[in-house]
């Protein structure tokens, strides 16, 4: 009987892999039910969102990206981050609210106008941080289809309209309409 405890107790070849596959298995587990760590290491993008609706070219488009980070940790839009075709027509606007743990939720407001048409990929999006130790790094966001329609009508040409007539010019009373200086 002394024997087979102890053989029970003998590690097989497989054990410490079967193990290691059944820890893999549970963390796979965590992470695919969206449950996070309480403590992240650093930043994490939690949400990325362009508001939804139709746009024509030159309308204000509002992007929010959505990060939990350690309170006072200060994020911002890398110069350059936005292609061309976007233009930024308000500053970055960065808002944060306490998540408790030493954590915070900060939103970053991005308002661009496009102008230009059609299907347009905006690319990712590379956010930089840097924490209260002084460490950093940088965010992306993923990328996004924006669709922008033309202000033309659908034909393309726009129909010539008369001139507005001229208004009015009172000469009697202006002393350069009648010559003088």
């Amino acid at each position: 009987m002394h024997a087979r405890e102890t053989r029970s107790r003998q590690a097989t070849p497989w054990s410490a892999g079967a193990r290691a596959l059944l820890l893999l298995a549970g963390v796979l587990n965590v992470l695919g039910s969206g449950v996070r760590p309480a403590a992240a290491a650093g930043p994490v993008l939690t949400e990325f969102s362009v508001e939804a609706g139709r746009f024509t070219v030159g309308d204000s488009i509002v992007i929010h990206v959505i990060v939990e980070a350690d309170q006072g940790t200060t994020l911002s839009l890398i110069p350059g981050s936005l292609p061309q075709a976007f233009a930024l027509v308000q500053p970055l606007r960065v808002t944060s609210k306490g998540k408790g743990a030493g954590r915070a939720e900060f939103d970053l407001t991005i308002t661009v106008a496009i102008f230009v048409t059609g299907d347009i990929d905006l690319p990712p999006l590379a956010i930089t941080y840097r924490d209260a130790a002084g460490d950093g790094g940088e965010i992306l966001t993923p990328p996004r289809l924006v669709t922008v329609a033309s202000v033309l009508p659908e034909t393309g040409q726009i129909l010539p309209r008369d001139l507005k007539p001229q208004a009015a010019v009172d000469t009697l009373h202006s002393g350069w309409s009648r010559g003088r200086t």
